[in-house]
This record gives C-alpha cells, sequence and structure tokens, in this order.
C-alpha cells in the first residue's frame, strides 16, 4: 500500500512538472517575438468597390409645383414646421416624415375637414397642432378637396 502511494504521489508531482513546463513554453513563445507588429497583409484591393449610398433626392418644394392644392398647403409650411419640432421634442429620435393632408373645403376654399395620414407616429399635441395648421389653409375657390403630402426633414448636422 506505501509503495502505491508513493506512485501516486510521484505521478502526481511529474504531471504538475509537465503542466508547468507546457505553460512556461507557451509563454516563452508568445513572448519570443519582443512585441513586434505582424508583417502587413498582402491582400489586393478588391476590383469593384460599391458606390456609396444616397438617400433619393427630395421633391420639389410645393411652393414650386404648379399644383394651386399644393401651393396652398405650402403657404402653411411655418406652422406644420412648429409642428413638426413639436413632434421632435416628444420624440427625438423622428427623423424623416411625410404626412398627408386630405382636406376638404367649401365652395370658397374654406376647409371644413381634415384627415391625417402619417409615415410615423406623431404625440397627440402635435396632432393637434398640424390639425389646426391644416384648417387654416386656403384652397383655391371651388376646389372641393384636396390630398398633399408634406415631407419633414431634420435639419442637417
Amino acid at each position: 500500500m506505501t509503495t502505491m502511494r508513493a506512485l501516486r504521489i510521484g505521478f502526481s508531482r511529474y504531471a504538475f512538472s509537465a503542466n508547468a513546463a507546457f505553460a512556461f513554453a507557451t509563454f516563452a513563445a508568445l513572448t519570443a517575438c519582443g512585441g513586434a507588429q505582424p508583417a502587413p497583409s498582402k491582400v489586393a484591393p478588391p476590383d469593384f468597390v460599391p458606390p456609396p449610398v444616397s438617400a433619393p433626392p427630395l421633391p420639389a418644394p410645393a411652393a414650386e409645383s404648379s399644383d394651386p392644392n399644393a401651393r396652398a398647403v405650402e403657404a402653411q409650411r411655418p406652422a406644420l414646421e412648429r409642428c413638426y419640432q413639436k413632434a421632435r421634442g416628444a420624440n427625438p429620435a423622428l427623423a424623416r416624415t411625410t404626412i398627408t393632408l386630405k382636406l376638404r373645403a367649401d365652395d370658397t376654399g374654406k376647409v371644413t375637414n381634415v384627415d391625417l395620414d402619417y409615415t410615423h407616429k406623431f404625440d397627440d399635441d402635435a396632432k393637434a397642432c398640424v390639425r389646426d395648421a391644416a384648417f387654416n389653409v386656403k384652397l383655391p375657390a371651388g376646389a372641393k378637396s384636396a390630398s398633399v403630402p408634406v415631407i419633414f426633414d431634420t435639419p442637417a448636422k
């Protein structure tokens, strides 16, 4: 029994010293380069470089449009922009968005009904602001209805 115990202890010591030797050899190999940088890669540049991605061009402002309904809505652009800024204050992540104003008017062009279609959600205060600004649009006389998209974009930084 004592001989068996001695063999186990001896084997255990041998295993420990083998592990220690392996650890030392690994450490020596890793530090042998002295911190030198590896040689630069000899990979050739690609033959095809994709063109940079850009956003589609913005449509012409409604003020330049030949549509009289679009020009009437564009006249309310400052008020609509204030509503958009109010919406961005409630949701800073709100970026480029479109609101389609669907307007119905009487014979004189006074807006009597407003429906709004949003590409991104606005908070209730900003929606009320847009609705109020839309009611101030003066469509040309005889225009019974109009559907005009209004694009809002964040200022370039």
